[in-house]
């Protein structure tokens, strides 16, 4: 539906026209517009399939754990020497050959895995709480402090969140 389209994503489709008439006026760089560009497209493409129940935001959540633990693989192997790092400069990088991008993954998986926690049965709860404890870890043997603490606050606005709803419910 256009009218659904154009009252939720409607700064989003501002920002796509926006980048499209840019570069007529302004010299800008080409790889980074269709970046932008590309990503926009994927995220009103996304918000639509989502809103129209096409996919379902679980899919998405059950994508992203797996990623996070092919992550979490990675790094142990190559901390325990099972594996080598693809960079020289770094023991231990993941599936990247920057271990910052690798924490940032893994960090935006964190809300995830800590709503899994306390939303799941409890016969699943054990395997995300080792999921989260290896995340953790990883963090720690990647040697990034900023997935830390961008741990450190996704916890405190989950915990936040929490107590938000619970305060309205009062």
């Amino acid at each position: 539906d256009i009218k659904f389209t154009l009252k939720k994503n409607g700064v989003l489709l501002l920002w796509i026209a926006y980048l499209l008439v840019y570069p007529n006026f302004i010299q800008c760089e080409e790889y980074r517009l269709y970046y932008l560009l590309s990503s926009l497209f994927f995220c009103l493409a996304l918000t639509t399939l989502l809103n129209t129940r096409t996919i379902i935001w679980q899919y998405i959540e059950n994508i992203l754990i797996i990623i996070s633990l092919c992550n979490i693989i990675i790094v142990l192997a190559q901390a325990t020497g099972l594996a080598n790092s693809p960079s020289e400069y770094f023991r231990v990088t993941g599936l990247d050959e920057n271990p910052t991008v690798t924490a940032i993954s893994l960090v935006c998986c964190t809300p995830v895995i800590v709503n899994r926690i306390k939303d799941r049965d409890k016969k699943y709860s054990i395997l995300y709480i080792s999921l989260f404890l290896l995340l953790l870890l990883s963090f720690f043997l990647l040697k990034c402090r900023s997935a830390i603490v961008g741990t450190v606050l996704s916890l405190l606005i989950i915990t936040a969140t929490r107590c938000w709803s619970i305060a309205q419910k009062v």
